[in-house]
């Protein structure tokens, strides 16, 4: 009765620590570098210890077993970098990947500087392009917003100018400039402006001149 108890905790106890030794296992073989976030000296400190913890619940993994695992962990489009990784041992395969990562970071650091470069100068074009121009100044008036004139020189509704626009122009119902009228009704709108008191004669003899 005793022997089949002690066999029994022999069982479980060994089951538990199979459990273990496959997690820790598979601990190490899933984990993955996490690039720029994450330096190649914490991930090899990282890897490290998951092989430690891996080793110590019984896992039996070589050197050339580990470096083939660290290389797994590195991401997709560090393969052509490491295609001819020189040496044998891990910690040669670490100290060609910390020279790797060193390039990397420099090429990646440049990349970010120009980039900031372009967003800069894309700013500085955009707010050039929103400010006003001093040369053409914009109508503050409400029932305008043209650009070309102040509200002190504005001929619509509302302006300094209201009314005094050049004759022959009105404004319809959206306060925008229509000529609707030809040259000869211009020049005679002209001239009865210009002259309340002028004939029929002279009236004609102006149309005429156009």
């Amino acid at each position: 009765m005793a022997s089949a108890i002690w066999q029994e905790l022999v069982n479980q106890f060994e089951q538990k620590s199979e459990e273990l030794l496959l997690f820790h296992d598979s601990n190490l073989r899933a984990h993955r570098y996490a690039y720029p976030e994450e330096t190649m000296e914490e991930h090899k400190r990282t890897m490290r210890n998951l092989l430690w913890r891996a080793t110590n619940a019984g896992a039996v993994i070589t050197d050339g077993q580990f470096r083939v695992i660290v290389l797994a962990s590195l991401p997709k489009d560090w393969d052509a970098d490491i295609r001819h990784l020189p040496g044998k041992t891990s910690s040669e395969a670490f100290i060609y990947l910390q020279g790797i990562w060193l390039q990397r970071e420099k090429r990646r650091t440049e990349e970010e500087r120009e980039e900031k470069k372009v967003k800069a100068l894309l700013a500085m074009h955009v707010a050039s392009a929103q400010a006003p121009d001093k040369n053409r100044p914009t109508c503050v008036n409400p029932n305008c917003k043209k650009i070309g004139h102040t509200i002190q020189r504005c001929w619509v509704k509302g302006g300094g100018a209201e009314g005094k626009g050049p004759n022959g122009w009105r404004f319809n119902k959206n306060n925008e400039p229509n000529r609707n009228q030809n040259a000869g009704n211009a020049v005679a709108a002209t001239a009865n402006t210009t002259n309340p008191t002028a004939t029929p004669l002279e009236t004609y003899v102006l149309s005429a001149k156009v």
